[in-house]
């Protein structure tokens, strides 16, 4: 995408929201967004509880994390829905993604 800003000499940003779900190697490896975007819905039972698919768990969303660093350039931007049921799970979200054997802080958001 950044070859818009060269051939058309504009700030062109690009940013995808995902459950992360169907990011796998080879689709990390072709795309090129400046964030991507990954929805938390609370901490393990509570997110599990509120997504529609039951088979991309809350362990597997951290993990989707690590392979967005490993096999992109792309940064992540954390969003987390707030309900009264997960208003006081953001903290152990938090501290999951930054206990991620080998995470890089500097690239999320």
């Amino acid at each position: 995408m950044k070859k818009l800003e060269i051939i058309y000499g504009i700030k062109y940003s690009s940013f995808l929201t995902t459950n992360g779900s169907l990011l796998n190697k080879e689709i990390l490896n072709k795309i090129d967004f400046d964030i991507i975007q990954l929805t938390f819905d609370g901490y393990k039972e509570t997110h599990e509880k509120y997504k529609v698919s039951k088979k991309f768990t809350y362990n597997a969303l951290l993990y989707k994390i690590l392979d967005i660093l490993n096999f992109s350039e792309s940064k992540i931007r954390i969003r987390f829905n707030i309900c009264k049921n997960n208003a006081n799970d953001f903290e152990d979200v938090i501290r999951d993604i930054f206990n991620l054997e080998g995470i890089n802080i500097q690239r999320i958001d």
